[in-house]
């Protein structure tokens, strides 16, 4: 398992996107030009890879956080834990 938010967010903020009209509205990564980026989006859901993105970089923010507390107190506490790791919830849409 990847620790990384980079290639996920990399992925999801830089390729292109298509509007699926429908009930309810979806865009998709535009993967059928080939976009490498794109690819690696095939076939899941671009909201829930968004907020995938987010809640990793909450975790990680709060982790910060918490590191400068205890290093601000001079070590005086136990080392925090590592953070849960916000694992997707959705894996991949029909296509």
């Amino acid at each position: 398992m990847s620790r990384s938010v980079r290639p996920q967010r990399d992925a999801a903020a830089h390729s292109p996107v298509a509007m699926v009209v429908g009930d309810p509205i979806e865009f998709i990564a535009r993967h059928f030009h080939g976009n490498p980026q794109a690819r690696t989006l095939k076939g899941k859901k671009l909201l829930d890879e968004f907020r995938l993105c987010r809640s990793r970089a909450k975790a990680l923010y709060e982790y910060a956080r918490v590191l400068r507390i205890y290093m601000q107190r001079a070590q005086l506490e136990a080392f925090p834990q590592r953070p849960a790791w916000p694992e997707r919830q959705n894996k991949k849409t029909d296509e």
